[in-house]
């Protein structure tokens, strides 16, 4: 009896591990899925751009839908949400925002479901000019968030409903929903929401030229990250930079030089060599200031970053007129290319440097490159064309008045014919005038297209197809006279280091990146945009949007002309710079925001290219 036991024991333990086994192996097969899919957030980590991040997780979206997980479907949506809400791909941003929200809305999880409303408004804009509706989707959150009795969210969907009112240029509004907002802070609020709303404020105040309110509210960002209620990242570096600007006495600087100096102890040495041009540019400890710079040129040199290597050293040049050293900045000048010797800030500290060492010919001959230089961007001659395309109209009129005045003669004489030829010559007159009819036509057809070629070619571009420097102000001037009380933003861009282009591959290969970029462009744009060459590798855009969707706008085409491929050359990369300008009502005319949009074009180059400066 206890040897049957035995065995009997013996064999029900193996039983049972096999059914283990059996059923391990069951679940296997059906959750080899599900496991991979709940890893897919691991997955994405490996992968570097956003691009292969997107087509990812696009890939996998037949896998996620059938595991019919919930908490995995949520989570995936809410990823790829993400990545099209960052990377600007409008449409698609919103169709899964409107996922979610269906799902949180099912879950009763009305927090979330408001986020998402939020979200969705503000992409929902880049693809619409419905603000209206656009403003709905807010004013929906906002009612959330209010039977939620959730300041939190009323914070977050204030600000964003001040930030669509800014874009369609009602400032005033704007501010008057911002401080609304902000009366709602409290010890509890949540510092990101902050941030956030006072981020929007700055843009506001930025719109309206106001110096101080927009330097107040940097300072509340600059104190949230101080008081390590956001922790301190590359954002809070891009703060400081944009805030030593602001600054006025000395003391001010010496206290963000004192910060600096701290910063630059557990930054990596990338981030160093940006930190060492600013406090070397401050000037605080004169003594030290060229031991600053050449650190940061030394930093940047040993990355070959050769735009920072030239902001660097211009820095440097302005801190040895400072100390009239003025052989030692002829030095530096010297040792640039053609092409930055040739910049219009170059040429200004050239013509500085010659005349301190004594060489006023060469001064003068430098400051009138640089007077020449900087007005260059701002010419507005459009006589020309207009009395061309006039003279052109007034001959096609001719033409078709002589035309008629040859016909009615010959009718006339055709009728004077003798009497007894009447139906001969009646004859003769009905086939002259099927030819005269058909002259006519020739003639106006022959004239309308001579006059549309005319027109084209007196307005488009020939190698890039769209509009020339002399139609796109044109354009820009009526669209500013037309419509005042419309938002109106303008868009330069450059592309990076385009000469380097020309000279390693050839003007045939800067031919078809030029052509290439422009085409771009245009498929990007919306209709009522309007694209036009300003001059060799310059291009402006004209939006009739705030600052807010311009910015979001030139984005998009700054990421579509970085991923652009070239068959013929597979070794050229193309980036560009972009500098954004809106109107506002010190304007008088579109040359002032044309000339603000070319400075931030150069602030854009002088702080690295392949950025936005707005």
């Amino acid at each position: 009896m206890l040897q049957f036991s035995k065995y009997t024991y013996i064999w029900e333990k193996q039983m049972r591990n096999f059914l283990m086994l059996f059923i391990i192996a069951f679940l296997s097969i059906g959750s080899v899925s599900a496991i991979e899919i709940s890893e897919f957030q691991s997955k994405i980590k490996t992968i570097e751009t956003q691009d292969e991040q997107i087509k990812y997780l696009e890939s996998i979206q037949e896998d996620v839908l059938s595991t019919n997980n919930q908490e995995i479907i949520t989570q995936y949506y809410k990823d790829l949400h993400w990545l099209y809400y960052e990377n600007s791909i409008a449409q698609k941003s919103v169709e899964t925002a409107d996922i979610l929200i269906s799902i949180f809305e099912k879950e009763n999880n009305l927090e979330l479901k408001a986020k998402y409303l939020i979200y969705k408004s503000e992409d929902f804009i880049l693809y619409s000019d419905d603000y209206e509706k656009a403003k709905t989707f807010v004013k929906e959150a906002l009612k959330i968030a209010e039977d939620l009795n959730n300041n939190d969210l009323k914070i977050l969907a204030l600000a964003n409903l001040g930030a669509l009112e800014s874009y369609i240029g009602y400032y005033f509004k704007a501010l008057e929903t911002l401080n609304e907002a902000e009366l709602l802070i409290t010890d509890t609020s949540n510092y990101e929401n902050i941030r956030e709303l006072y981020n929007q404020f700055v843009n506001v105040f930025y719109n309206m030229k106001n110096k101080e309110k927009r330097r107040e509210y940097i300072e509340k960002i600059l104190e949230i990250y101080r008081l390590n209620k956001i922790k301190k990242d590359n954002n809070y570096i891009v703060e400081l930079y944009n805030y030593s600007f602001l600054l006025n006495s000395k003391k001010e600087k010496k206290e963000l030089y004192d910060e600096i100096i701290e910063l630059i102890k557990v930054h990596n040495k990338s981030i160093n060599g940006t930190l060492y041009e600013i406090i070397a540019r401050m000037d605080i400890e004169e003594e030290k200031s060229l031991n600053y710079i050449d650190k940061s040129i030394k930093i940047f040199e040993s990355f070959k970053n050769e735009y920072e290597i030239y902001l660097s050293k211009k820095t440097k040049i302005k801190l040895l007129l400072k100390r009239k050293m003025f052989k030692e900045s002829i030095n530096i000048i010297n040792g640039f290319t053609k092409e930055e010797q040739n910049r219009t800030e170059i040429l200004k500290l050239t013509s500085e440097t010659y005349e301190g060492l004594g060489d006023n010919e060469k001064a003068l001959e430098y400051a009138m490159e640089y007077q020449k230089s900087y007005e260059n961007g701002f010419n507005k001659v459009f006589i020309k064309t207009v009395k061309d395309l006039r003279n052109m109209f007034q001959t096609v009129e001719k033409e078709k008045e002589n035309t008629i005045l040859l016909r009615e003669t010959r009718e006339k004489q055709e009728k004077i014919r003798d009497e007894q030829t009447k139906l001969i010559e009646k004859e003769r007159f009905i086939m002259f005038s099927y030819f005269s009819l058909i002259v006519i036509l020739v003639l106006c057809i022959v004239s309308i297209l001579a006059y549309r070629r005319i027109k084209i070619k007196a307005t488009i571009d020939d190698l890039t197809k769209v509009y020339n420097r002399k139609t796109i102000q044109n354009i820009a001037d009526k669209i500013f006279k037309n419509n005042r009380s419309k938002p109106l933003s303008l868009i330069f861009f450059d592309i990076d280091h385009f000469k380097k282009i020309n000279d390693k591959f050839g003007h045939q290969a800067g031919d078809i990146v030029l052509q290439k970029v422009s085409s771009t462009v245009k498929k990007t744009l919306r209709r009522d945009d309007k694209v036009g060459r300003f001059g060799g590798e310059e291009f402006l855009i004209i939006s009739r949007n705030g600052l807010g969707v311009t910015d979001r706008m030139a984005e998009r085409l700054r990421k579509e002309i970085q991923k652009l491929t070239f068959e013929e050359y597979p070794d050229i990369k193309v980036t560009a710079s972009f500098g954004l300008a809106t109107r506002t009502s010190e304007d008088n005319n579109i040359s002032d925001i044309i000339k603000r949009a070319d400075d931030k074009l150069y602030e854009a180059k002088e702080n690295g290219r392949n950025i936005i400066a707005k």
